[in-house]
């Protein structure tokens, strides 16, 4: 059974949306069928260029880069469904972000809101000047705008989490 279809067996109430991050765009897709829903302007490399200088961004790049991306999200909110749950197959979302999740018995790994909002949390204390706090984060303008994007998105959009495929378990 393919990612799209074991979503909805998984989530039969919810509508499944299926992130997909590029250099250059994020973009929403409706399972089962790929329906295009939004395609905006957030890839990791493009936030990441935009608004880093470096593999550590600043407090005021940050700042920067959420009021950015919080425009996006803003404008393509009516495109989003109720009731949907956010999936990706891009394993990027944790090795490079630095996050962790639960694994399932359908094939899914949760990453919970929580863990996304403390991973940023430590990513805007490093920003601020805590060196401590970039322990367990991955170096990277693309892994600090991964991370941003992934917090915008669930804050705003008021998601409990971020669900991966990793595959039907044998």
């Amino acid at each position: 059974m393919d990612a799209h279809h074991e979503a909805l067996r998984h989530w039969p109430t919810a509508t499944p949306v299926w992130l997909d991050l590029g250099p250059t765009t994020l973009n929403w897709r409706r399972a089962p069928d790929g329906e295009a829903l939004a395609a905006l302007p957030l890839g990791d490399a493009a936030v990441g260029a935009r608004f880093f200088a470096g593999d550590r961004p600043t407090a005021v790049e940050l700042e920067r880069g959420i009021d950015f991306v919080e425009d996006a999200l803003m404008a393509a909110l009516p495109h989003w469904p109720a009731g949907a749950v956010l999936l990706s197959g891009d394993a990027r979302w944790l090795a490079g972000t630095g996050l962790a999740g639960t694994d399932d018995t359908a094939g899914f790994t949760t990453v919970p809101t929580a863990a996304v909002e403390a991973a940023f949390q430590r990513l805007a204390s490093g920003a601020l000047g805590d060196a401590s706090a970039w322990r367990d984060l991955p170096p990277g303008r693309e892994a600090a705008a991964r991370l941003l994007v992934l917090r915008e998105t669930l804050h705003h959009l008021g998601l409990d989490g971020l669900h991966l495929w990793r595959g039907r378990p044998a």
